[in-house]
């Protein structure tokens, strides 16, 4: 039985599997941020911190943050023809560039799309429900984009690893 556990937590850690919640180390140490809204530079810096990836004006690399965008439309509506169901779409652009200028990645999209009901007679509630969901929303894009980010990093430090081979 023993045999068997310990095959298996080398067959999952072999194959890169991780509990959910861990956090994914970044091969890089300091970070700029720009663009973006305060509290989307806000969820991203968190996430970099979490990683031990300091934001700081004077790094070599900045991440630009551009063209984050929010739709809504009504997706569900009751018998009397009132809102009952909204989707909320998220789209944040976002690329690595050198400090000396030019890019070191192309530009990559976070893009979320949430749906959440309506109470169509309680408007306060409806308005609250939509800015949890847009909370939620912005934490989930960082951690997303921290996902690319990190296979982008890996990349990018493949060429430094390998120079003195």
């Amino acid at each position: 039985m023993k045999i068997l556990v310990v095959l298996l937590s080398l067959t999952l850690s072999a194959c890169g599997w991780q509990f959910r919640g861990e956090v994914a180390p970044l091969l890089l140490d300091t970070l700029t941020l720009r663009g973006a809204e305060a509290r989307t530079r806000y969820d991203i810096e968190s996430a970099l911190l979490k990683r031990d990836v300091m934001v700081t004006d004077a790094a070599p690399i900045t991440m630009q943050l551009s063209q984050e965008r929010w739709w809504k439309r009504t997706v569900v509506v009751d018998a009397q023809g009132r809102s009952a169901g909204i989707e909320l779409r998220y789209e944040l652009q976002w690329q690595l560039i050198d400090a000396a200028g030019p890019p070191l990645t192309t530009r990559r999209q976070v893009v979320l799309t949430r749906v959440y009901q309506v109470d169509p007679t309680n408007a306060l509630a409806t308005s609250d429900e939509e800015q949890l969901t847009r909370e939620i929303m912005r934490r989930d894009a960082a951690e997303l984009l921290m996902r690319q980010l990190t296979a982008e990093s890996n990349l990018l430090s493949l060429p430094a690893a390998n120079e003195g081979l």
